[in-house]
């Protein structure tokens, strides 16, 4: 387990590429559930950071319904994402490293969301400009490491992967966007 948590730790200073991880299905199956699991508590951790003020009528319709928008949420940021990077490698004939290149995409994720999650949580403790300052630092460092990650499996330069890298998330972040305010 730590050998593998080492190789996407790599990734994330760029060290290392998707080429050092396997092709395997199951592994992939169970990153993504990691992932998935990973974002869901971090998400519900940060929201219980910030005071709500309950309406204690429909509180348990509110609940339920935060958490399918919460689930919903992380299934659709993960399809979407995984769908564009299959594009992409499909159109420049590198279909071949999907396995690989998406185990690193969600397995660096989760490495990233409980380092953004922990930075958020301590800088709670300072002031909330600050919160907004780490909050885009672990967004550049998210876009940079794709980046990378997609520069090493599409054998691009690292602007043309950084920039991939930026049109996949913010092309994410408005398919989320719109799924959920539906």
């Amino acid at each position: 387990m730590t050998a593998i948590v080492s190789v996407f730790w790599r990734i994330c200073i760029f060290k290392g590429g998707p080429d050092t991880l396997p092709a395997n299905t199951t592994l992939l199956a169970l990153i993504i559930v990691a992932n998935a699991l990973t974002s869901i508590v971090a998400s519900s951790f940060l929201q219980s950071l910030i005071p709500v003020i309950p309406d204690t009528e429909n509180m348990d319709v509110a609940l339920v319904s935060d958490s399918l928008s919460l689930l919903t949420g992380v299934v659709v940021t993960q399809a979407s994402t995984a769908g564009l990077v299959w594009l992409i490698l499909m159109l420049t004939g590198h279909s071949s490293r999907l396995y690989q290149t998406l185990t690193a995409i969600f397995g660096t994720d989760i490495i990233l969301t409980i380092i953004s999650a922990a930075a958020i949580f301590l800088v709670t403790l300072i002031d909330t400009i600050v919160i907004q300052v780490v909050f885009l630092g672990t967004f550049f460092w998210n876009a940079a490491v794709l980046g990378f990650i997609l520069h090493k499996a599409l054998e691009i330069s690292r602007g043309l992967g950084i920039a991939a890298a930026v049109f996949i998330l913010i092309f994410t972040i408005a398919i989320t966007q719109v799924t959920l305010s539906t």
